[in-house]
């Protein structure tokens, strides 16, 4: 049986280091997040050069 071989990578983004710039990225920020602290997901999102929607929870 044949062995499975990786390929090399061939396409836009082969020669571009900054491949994040092709691809956008969204981020959901939720507001009262007991895990992750809001200021801490707008950081990594920052980081990240995300763009950022906050939701905040329905009140029953």
């Amino acid at each position: 049986m044949p062995r499975a071989r990786r390929k090399p990578f061939v396409g836009a983004a082969a020669g571009n280091k900054n491949v994040k710039a092709l691809v956008p990225s969204w981020n959901l920020v939720a507001t009262q997040d007991l895990n992750i602290p809001a200021k801490a997901q707008d950081f990594m999102a920052e980081r990240a050069g995300s763009h950022t929607v906050k939701v905040k929870p329905r009140t029953p």
